[in-house]
């Protein structure tokens, strides 16, 4: 596990991630850009500038106040649903686009038998193993978003549908 502040130097990347809008989830194959998604796709090459996966899962959370998320490891959604298989990720990471004036919103990682506690902050990269059960506490206060992006050596069948804009209903 990797906790770096002050991760993106370049102000206009940081500018550009912190306007970026990406529906539901998205996949890239670290290839061929899709403009719309460039200041997303940027970030992925400066964590991952020379890799084995095949593509990146990608997508944006906001959260409002009394938002949280559950424990959970991420997993190809769609395997789950059809084969009750789980398929993970090799690695992701979260960057915090947002982090204002926030009270709870906690990333919680376990670990072991410990779990670890990151809090939000802005322009903070966490990278770690997201098939690990992780959660986000309730957000009491601020704003809190986030870049998420998982790092996979075979597409997910998720993306069989299509690359771009999936939501749960499609799987």
């Amino acid at each position: 596990m990797k906790v770096e502040d002050d991760y993106i130097k370049d102000k206009e990347l940081q500018d550009g991630l912190s306007k970026s809008k990406a529906n539901g989830m998205n996949w890239w194959d670290g290839k061929e850009e899709y403009k719309p998604h460039a200041y997303i796709h940027n970030l992925i090459k400066q964590v991952w500038p020379v890799h084995i996966y095949e593509g990146f899962e990608y997508w944006i959370n906001d959260y409002p106040v009394g938002d949280q998320l559950d424990w959970h490891n991420d997993k190809d959604e769609y395997a789950y649903k059809h084969f009750d298989t789980i398929i993970m990720p090799a690695e992701g990471i979260v960057y915090y686009t947002h982090a204002d004036d926030v009270e709870g919103g906690v990333l919680e990682i376990t670990n072991g038998d410990k779990d670890v506690k990151i809090h939000p902050k802005k322009n903070r990269l966490v990278k770690f193993k997201t098939g690990l059960m992780h959660r986000v506490t309730e957000m009491r206060k601020g704003k809190r978003r986030s870049i998420l992006v998982n790092a996979w050596r075979k597409k997910p069948n998720t993306f069989n549908v299509k690359d771009r804009d999936v939501y749960d209903e499609d799987l």
